[in-house]
């Protein structure tokens, strides 16, 4: 029922139809017909068997639960867009050099925060980190940041 899903989406697969193969979702099983979709909750237990000598393949179409109201749909593309982008973040940031003066160097200049004077762009997928070589005297190298554009990052 729609009242007891647990999931925010619904499934429709469609598959040739192949002898020997199914789907049980809860205590039912059904199998796929030529040129129809079978649509479920997947929040509920289920299973595929193919006992044929046949390869299964599955066009899968996700959408949304028809009970998610339209304005829990918004909340929930809303956090999936925040979840991305923080991912997208942790993907383009180095790591942090966790001694001085270097972490020192990262934290100032805040990678999250800083924008390119020139074309206006910040943050991670836009500004970028590079070390020198190491200085002479065994001096640590130097950390430069840039845009995207070429656009040297400063404090």
């Amino acid at each position: 029922s729609a009242a007891s899903h647990k999931n925010n989406a619904v499934n429709a697969k469609n598959t040739r139809d192949i002898p020997d193969c199914g789907i049980r979702v809860r205590d039912t099983w059904h199998t796929w017909e030529e040129g129809k979709m079978l649509v479920f909750d997947d929040s509920y237990e289920h299973e595929v068997v193919n006992n044929a000598d046949m390869c299964r393949v599955v066009l899968l179409i996700r959408f949304w639960h028809p009970a998610i109201s339209e304005n829990k749909q918004n909340q929930l593309l809303a956090k999936a867009i925040q979840l991305k982008e923080e991912d997208v973040r942790r993907r383009y940031n180095p790591p942090l050099p966790s001694k001085p003066p270097h972490f020192t160097a990262v934290e100032s200049r805040g990678m999250k925060f800083s924008m390119c004077r020139r074309c206006m762009q910040s943050g991670y997928t836009s500004i970028q980190m590079s070390r020198s070589s190491p200085l002479a005297g065994g001096r640590s190298p130097e950390i430069r940041f840039h845009c995207t554009c070429g656009e040297p990052i400063t404090n």
